[in-house]
């Protein structure tokens, strides 16, 4: 049944969802910089897309 959430997955969202804000936070208020590039911001978005997809890949059961 798609909209349904069970206890476990409320319980990690709970959970993943102020962790990852506040290493998120932490990862983009460090200063790294190339030129003009703030690799760590490039770094955090490389990071999260990636972590974004195993999800994906794995809620729908591949």
């Amino acid at each position: 049944m798609v909209g349904t959430m069970k206890g476990i997955e409320l319980i990690l969202l709970v959970v993943g969802a102020p962790a990852g804000a506040f290493l998120r936070y932490k990862i983009v208020s460090s200063p790294m910089l190339l030129g003009a590039l703030p690799l760590n911001v490039l770094f955090v978005n490389i990071i999260g897309s990636f972590i974004l997809g195993i999800f994906s890949i794995v809620s729908i059961g591949i």
